[in-house]
């Protein structure tokens, strides 16, 4: 059974939705391979977001996955979760938009947090790596992910992986090796009660497998429980590696 929490995320682009929206003139990245519109409050807010909407895609083409329609990113001076309060960002499905919080409201977020001290900037480009995964999952396979875990392990995969190394490795820092290890499928439970950890298990799941990029594409489409599972990866497999 699902949490109130993991069911208010699936609500959470219709609650948003009804919220006001700043009028802020749109501006494409350039040389993004793809359309990326930026509504933003500030220069360093467009940099930013362009820089990683280009690594998100970057990283994403690296598995073979690409977008087919232009990326919609906006700025507001906060983001409110209508149960959790002030929140980093979201995509909103039925609007096909990102939204993400200003820049200088990022540290109290931040605070007290495994994000706690990592390069603001850094993390920024992050939280837009995640947010632009979903906007392209969404693109390619619609809502037909059944989970919540499905759906938000690749976004977490690759916020994590598109850090700078010494971000990630204070990030990961946070974390029990041993239990980041473990064989326990990523479940909306774990999600709901311990997103960072869900997060941290997301990236050490990704890198660590004979196939992260087959994870991902399956992971995208809702297919798998997520466990590192040779037996399973090689089942995914075409015949003669085709």
């Amino acid at each position: 059974m699902l949490s109130v929490k993991s069911i208010a995320m699936w609500l959470l682009p219709a609650a948003m939705a009804l919220l006001p929206t700043p009028s802020i003139a749109n501006e494409s990245c350039p040389s993004a391979g793809i359309e990326v519109r930026v509504s933003a409050a500030s220069v360093p807010e467009r940099t930013l977001v362009c820089s990683g909407a280009r690594q998100a895609l970057d990283l994403l083409a690296l598995c073979g996955i690409a977008p087919r329609d232009a990326i919609d990113v906006r700025i507001r001076a906060e983001v409110r979760h209508p149960l959790a309060g002030l929140i980093f960002g979201y995509y909103d499905l039925r609007e096909r938009h990102i939204t993400l919080t200003s820049l200088d409201g990022l540290p109290d977020l931040m605070h007290d947090t495994p994000y706690d001290g990592l390069p603001p900037n850094d993390f920024y480009k992050s939280l837009v790596v995640h947010e632009v995964v979903h906007s392209v999952m969404h693109q390619i396979f619609g809502t037909g992910v059944q989970t919540q875990a499905a759906y938000e392990y690749p976004a977490y995969a690759l916020q994590i992986a598109s850090l700078p190394a010494p971000a990630r490795a204070q990030f990961m820092k946070a974390f029990d090796e041993e239990r980041l290890q473990r064989p326990v499928p990523l479940s909306d439970t774990i999600l709901a009660f311990a997103p960072y950890f869900f997060a941290a298990r997301a990236y050490s799941n990704f890198i660590t497998s004979s196939d992260g990029c087959l994870l991902l594409r399956e992971a995208m489409k809702g297919k798998i429980d997520l466990i590192d599972n040779a037996e399973r990866l090689v089942a995914l497999r075409p015949p003669n590696g085709q």
